[in-house]
């Protein structure tokens, strides 16, 4: 059983703790071995290692496919007008690209298997302990390969790994390992897993990551008394104090050598604003994911300009409302049970989205928004939600039972739970 926490105190069982959360028992349900290996592509980044072919995007419309091949999970709150918000982004897109005469097949393709992995979890349908899993397995391998192929990195000193360029490694570690801190068993692996995951997020050297890290774990240990509108502003009030101290040590001690990026980003920013303001509206279409500086053309390197270049203000105000109602969602959840470090990834991928392109549109954003939906619309599973999950209840009362004594070791009503699937199973077996 948890202890008191004191009103103000830092709660360090939220990082300690064993499994005391009854919502445990919703992941008891193996994962398969399909559904684990289609997650990894979009925890990793593999479209180098297999040039042409969009494995991420595959991969998602197939799980997409498997879990609405599956019933909906009995108990769930319905979240018709988010799926409604969510679904309007892909909408909106193919709206502008219809305007602009720009409606590229991959590019819409993958903003639809997109919106259908998060729509998916807000049903149950997703399953999220092979997605947990995965997240354990890609994070150790991103970062070992970072480490690995750090001599040979374009950016010296700095690991990029399969990711191409530090932001997006730093992006990929911390918006999966928040989620894996949020669902993953607290085990021995779980740590070794975290902990990998902070060294490939350090080796990165990148300062929005290192910013986005520090505010995520800022609001995953401000006291649970705090309410989420005032812990929100006290959060902005610190990013605007540290994005104004960074802009003044910016090429100091390790980022010295950073005057040349910091440059040409201060060259690509107002192109990128330009051609935002020439159709502020509806944007230029979906595709629109570069500018030309001379004869070169860079990507974006701010998501809130890329989202108004292909869909102009609408879509900035779609994709921005979907994260602050996910954020609400999942910091009141229907079972009562909080997740701080999941409240705190959206936070973390709007921080990361400030210094580079297409991070609301990406997959770990993705899979951060799905886990988050699952989190905040899944119900607390006592016996009776228990006895109503998909499988009938005479084939996996024995099954519930283990895994209950399992994830609810140490709560003082364990046994009483015990003594009721019991009689639960007796009742089935004379029915």
């Amino acid at each position: 059983m948890s202890r008191a926490v004191k009103p103000g105190a830092i709660d360090w069982d939220v990082f300690f703790r064993k499994d005391d959360s009854s919502l445990q028992a919703l992941l008891r349900k193996s994962p398969s071995l399909l559904e684990m290996i289609l997650f990894i592509p979009l925890c990793l980044r593999l479209e180098g290692f297999v040039p042409g072919v969009p494995v991420a995007d595959i991969s998602a419309i197939l799980l997409s496919i498997m879990a609405f091949g599956r019933k909906p999970k009995v108990g769930w709150q319905p979240a018709f007008g988010y799926r409604m918000l969510l679904f309007a982004i892909p909408a909106w897109m193919a709206v502008s690209g219809v305007y602009n005469d720009q409606l590229p097949f991959t590019r819409m393709g993958h903003i639809v298997a997109w919106a259908l992995v998060i729509a998916a979890s807000t049903s149950g349908r997703l399953n999220m302990r092979a997605l947990v899993g995965s997240i354990g397995v890609s994070q150790v391998i991103a970062t070992a390969y970072g480490i690995i192929t750090l001599p040979q990195s374009t950016y010296p000193g700095r690991m990029i790994g399969m990711f191409g360029d530090p932001n997006t490694a730093g992006l990929h570690l911390l918006a999966l390992g928040l989620v894996y801190a949020g669902i993953a068993q607290r085990n021995r692996k779980y740590f070794i897993v975290l902990a990998i995951s902070l060294v490939g997020i350090f080796l990165t050297f990148s300062r929005t990551t290192w910013l986005g890290l520090g505010l995520a774990l800022a609001w995953v240990f401000i006291p649970k008394n705090f309410n989420v509108w005032i812990k929100a502003t006290l959060l902005f009030g610190v990013y605007k104090s540290v994005i104004g101290y960074a802009n003044d040590v910016k090429n100091e001690g390790s980022f010295s050598d950073r005057a040349g990026s910091d440059h040409l980003r201060s060259l690509i920013v107002p192109l990128e604003e330009k051609l935002v303001a020439e159709n502020p509206f509806t944007g230029h279409g979906p595709g629109t994911l570069t500018v030309k500086l001379g004869e070169n053309e860079f990507f974006f390197h701010s998501s809130y300009l890329l989202l108004r270049a292909e869909g102009g203000w609408i879509m900035f105000y779609l994709m921005l409302t979907l994260l602050v109602l996910t954020i609400i969602k999942v910091s009141h959840p229907l079972s009562g049970l909080p997740n701080r470090y999941l409240e705190a990834t959206p936070i973390a991928i709007l921080v990361c989205a400030a210094n580079l392109g297409n991070v609301f549109l990406s997959y770990p954003a993705c899979l951060a928004l799905a886990a988050c939906t699952w989190w905040a619309h899944a119900p607390g599973a006592d016996e009776d939600q228990l006895a109503k999950l998909d499988t009938p209840v005479e084939e996996d009362l024995r099954a519930s039972q283990n895994k209950l004594v399992n994830y609810l070791a140490g709560h003082e009503n364990v046994m009483a739970k015990y003594d009721k699937l019991e009689k639960m199973e007796e009742e089935a077996s004379k029915a």
